[in-house]
């Protein structure tokens, strides 16, 4: 028997209708994901529904994976809501609330507990970069390694630091639809 990779296509907007899913279908996908970090549970519903009766259709079964939001951090409000990190500078990470100049503000101030030296700290998709120089009890220095504007509410990402895996409230319900729905697989990200 002969085995081959097997493709797996992201529902949005723009697939979710019988024919385009049909197309992707005659193109070869056999499992369909569905990214819970967007859309309402009853858009999802209608996905899954669609995925359903339009491979049933085509004599296929089609698994489906629900992918939860998992934990976001977040920087916290930013003064004047936006302010330039120059390269080569360094700053200090502190929780929001607590910001002055020269001070990125830390949404989740937990996430500061878990930083150690060496590890990048990525914001806004990676667009700002900063390395963690220090940690101690007087706080947290990072050297900005790419520098850039951030902005209120911008995401954080962590992809060298040892996190704590959490189920939020969200995660919890979604998790309760994806077995009233009866999905095949659910996904965590941010593991």
């Amino acid at each position: 028997m002969e085995r081959r990779a097997k493709i797996m296509a992201t529902l949005g907007p723009a697939s979710s209708t019988p024919a385009v899913f049909r197309q992707l279908l005659d193109a070869g996908v056999d499992i369909v994901r569905l990214n819970l970090s967007h859309g309402s549970q009853a858009q999802h519903r209608a996905s899954i529904d669609m995925v359903r009766r339009t491979a049933e259709e085509a004599g296929r079964y089609v698994p489906i994976v629900l992918d939860l939001m998992g934990p976001r951090y977040r920087l916290g409000e930013v003064p004047g809501g936006e302010q330039w990190l120059m390269t080569g500078d360094t700053v200090r990470l502190v929780p929001a609330g607590e910001v002055g100049p020269g001070e990125v503000p830390i949404g989740d101030s937990e996430l500061l507990h878990h930083l150690k030296a060496g590890e990048r700290v990525l914001i806004d998709n990676g667009l700002v970069e900063l390395l963690v120089e220090s940690v101690s009890t007087a706080g947290t220095t990072a050297r900005v390694v790419h520098g850039g504007p951030i902005k209120n509410r911008k995401g954080l990402n962590l992809p060298e630091t040892s996190l704590p895996f959490t189920i939020s409230e969200k995660d919890a319900a979604d998790i309760a639809f994806a077995v009233a729905v009866n999905v095949d697989y659910l996904a965590a990200s941010y593991v």
